[in-house]
This record gives structure tokens, C-alpha cells and sequence, in this order.
């Protein structure tokens, strides 16, 4: 759900409800959710340069993405190797961990706990 394109308008109030595209992918690690992205929001303005900055970290402990809007002149910044220090970033994001108890697959094997 959180990982999907599609379903991010759902939850993250900076698609302003537009659907998302994911743009520049930098994997980060051996596992395929370890990732650097940048995502740019779909919408019917054609001045649009706003993106968001979203890294994905995944392991035994559990998953946390983090992500912030940033505008094009601060990734052309970051990208060129200039100094980041004044690009200004406004983190969000959130953690999903375990609730410390041993994996158990349940009888409907959808592997939720309770």
C-alpha cells in the first residue's frame, strides 16, 4: 500500500491527490525496498517543480520511509555536487516494526498478527 504509486494519493497529502510518478530510482542496498527516490506528482499545472525526496529502508526490524518535497533548482543543486547545506528539507514519514513477537503464519495465511 505504501510502497504503491497508485494508492499514494491516498495517504500522503503531498500528491495533493494527483497520481505519482516515480522519476529517478537509486537502489540502496541488497534488498529491492532500500532505495533513494524521486517521485514527481501528476497535476494540471504545466509549472509544476515541485518533487519529493523519499528514501525506503527495509529489514529484519521493520520498514521506514522518509520523504519531503523539494523543488527542481534544489535536486539540479544536489545532482551537480554542489554544496547541499542550504537546500532546505522538511522530513516526514513514519516506521512500520513488529510488535516484537516471532513471525506465525495465521490459518488464513495472510500472515497479519493480532
Amino acid at each position: 500500500f505504501f510502497s504503491d504509486e497508485t494508492t499514494r494519493p491516498q495517504w500522503d497529502v503531498l500528491s495533493h491527490d494527483n497520481a505519482i510518478q516515480e522519476v529517478a530510482h537509486i537502489a540502496n542496498g541488497s534488498h529491492p525496498g532500500n532505495c533513494i527516490s524521486v517521485l514527481r506528482a501528476f497535476n494540471t499545472s504545466s509549472q509544476n517543480n515541485m518533487l519529493i525526496l523519499q528514501e525506503s529502508c527495509i529489514d529484519s526490524s521493520g520498514s521506514l520511509v522518509v520523504y519531503c518535497p523539494v523543488d527542481l533548482p534544489a535536486i539540479n543543486i544536489a545532482m551537480s555536487g554542489e554544496d547541499p547545506l542550504y537546500i532546505p528539507l522538511l522530513p516526514s514519514g513514519f516506521t512500520i516494526s513488529s510488535d516484537g513477537r516471532p513471525y506465525q503464519a495465521t490459518a488464513a495465511g495472510d500472515g497479519a498478527s493480532t
